[in-house]
C-alpha cells in the first residue's frame, strides 16, 4: 500500500483535536470547557486549512517582500500562516463559516487574560455552530469518508441553562 500523504495526516490531526475539543466541551464537572474548546477547534480549523492548502498545491508559509519563507526568530523554524490569515485566503467575507471563525478567535484571544464561565452559556448556540461548520467543510473539501459525526454522541444533561446565565442574557 502507498503511503500517505502528508496533508492526510494533518487532516487526521484536524479531526483528532475537533473530536477532543467536542470531548472537553461535552464534560461534565469542568472548569474552562468553553476555553478548552475554542483552543482545541482553533486548531483544528487550522489543520483543516492546513490540510486542504497542502493537498491543493498551496503555499504555507508566509513570504518576505522578496518571496522568501520569513523564519521565526524564537526557534528558527520557517513561519505557517496563522489561522486568521488561512481564514482569510480559503473564506470569502461574506462566508458565515469565516464570521464564525472570526468570533471564536476573537473570544479566544479575550479568554487568554480572563475567566469565561460567565459566557459559556451565552455562547453555546455559536460553539454548536461552529462545530456544524467545520463538519460541512470537512465533508465539502474532502468527502463524507473523513466525517467526525460517527464519533460524536449527544450529551445528555439535566438542565441546559442556569438562572444567572439567563439574566446575563438579558442585560
Amino acid at each position: 500500500m502507498a503511503r500517505r500523504p502528508r496533508w492526510w495526516h494533518v487532516l487526521q490531526s484536524s479531526k483528532n483535536e475537533a473530536v477532543l475539543a467536542i470531548d472537553l466541551y461535552n464534560r461534565s464537572g469542568q472548569q474552562r470547557q468553553l476555553e478548552a474548546f475554542i483552543v482545541h477547534m482553533s486548531l483544528a480549523w487550522l489543520r483543516l486549512f492546513q490540510a486542504k492548502v497542502e493537498r491543493d498545491g498551496g503555499d504555507l508559509y508566509t513570504r518576505n517582500q522578496k518571496n522568501n519563507r520569513r523564519i521565526r526568530a524564537e526557534d528558527g523554524d520557517w513561519r505557517m500562516k496563522p489561522l486568521d490569515v488561512l481564514t482569510g485566503e480559503l473564506l470569502t467575507d461574506t462566508d458565515p463559516r469565516r464570521v464564525s471563525l472570526e468570533f471564536f478567535t476573537g473570544l479566544r484571544n479575550k479568554i487568554e487574560h480572563r475567566y469565561e464561565k460567565d459566557i459559556s452559556a451565552l455562547v453555546s448556540g455559536k460553539t454548536q455552530a461552529h462545530v456544524l461548520n467545520y463538519e460541512r467543510t470537512l465533508v465539502d473539501w474532502f468527502g463524507s469518508s473523513e466525517s467526525v459525526a460517527h464519533e460524536l454522541r449527544f450529551p445528555i444533561f439535566l438542565s441546559s441553562i442556569t438562572d444567572d446565565a439567563a439574566l446575563a442574557g438579558s442585560e
